[in-house]
């Protein structure tokens, strides 16, 4: 489901479930950041977040902040070290009651904070941001 008042705010359910497996965050789904677009969607914290491509962290990407960028990291550190030459920007969220994926088709510098980001109105959400090149 789609409600597009003002900014658009995009629901995903599966008919069998009663909860929805994405859910954009309401009045803060898509905003100008910086020098580019941030996305953001609600955030569970049982369920396992992976992809990002190649990712210097354990396989659940929960809790944690990443780059997004065409660059590699000489010496990188396995679990602190980020990011590496190879970038997906895909991002899978797979729950007891399904997955679900978001891609950015930006092929720009960008950032993704996956439940790193706590707020007093939204509790933990999920923000992707993709830098517009000037």
């Amino acid at each position: 489901m789609v409600t597009w008042k003002g900014v658009p705010i995009v629901s995903l359910q599966l008919s069998t479930t009663s909860k929805p497996l994405h859910t954009d965050l309401p009045k803060r789904s898509y905003f100008i950041d910086g020098s580019g677009i941030a996305h953001c969607s609600s955030y569970n914290r049982n369920t396992l977040h992976v992809g990002l491509g190649e990712k210097a962290a354990p396989m659940n990407l929960a809790n944690r902040k990443f780059a997004i960028d065409a660059t590699d990291s000489f010496g990188y550190n396995a679990y602190q070290t980020d990011p590496l030459y190879k970038h997906i920007p895909l991002l899978i969220n797979a729950a007891a009651e399904g997955c679900v994926a978001t891609f950015s088709s930006s092929h720009s510098r960008g950032s993704y904070a996956i439940g790193a980001e706590m707020d007093g109105l939204w509790g933990h959400y999920k923000v992707g941001c993709s830098f517009l090149a000037l």
